[in-house]
């Protein structure tokens, strides 16, 4: 199953109230309570792009793909949208790492350019 996970982005990106960044980018109550609770059961195209160029990002990196109702070839495309449980590396994670880690980190990704 195909969801929506804008927490898990605006968690990486070190939101910190989600609920309120949304809202100003003049989402309704009930849109964006359906959203964070990762109950949306669909998005419009205007509301997706809203969020894309807000966030900077794609549709795929808020789109997440549930495997366990559906079974598909392995090496299916939507296959690639199936995430770990965990969100990744926040801001709050990097604010508290020593420099000298920082400064690998910023090499390995000007290595990746």
């Amino acid at each position: 199953m195909l969801t929506l996970q804008i927490s898990r982005l605006m968690h990486i990106r070190g939101i910190p109230k989600p609920y309120n960044y949304l809202r100003k980018l003049g989402l309704s109550h009930n849109v964006v309570h359906r959203m964070l609770a990762d109950k949306a059961v669909g998005i419009k195209m205007y509301q997706l792009q809203q969020l894309c160029i807000a966030l900077h990002c794609t549709p795929n990196d808020l789109m997440a793909w549930d495997s366990a109702e559906t079974s598909l070839a392995p090496n299916h495309p939507i296959t690639e949208l199936d995430r770990p449980s965990e969100n990744g590396l926040t801001v709050a994670e990097l604010r508290k790492m020593p420099l000298e880690k920082l400064d690998q980190i910023k090499q390995i990704l000007r290595e990746m350019e």
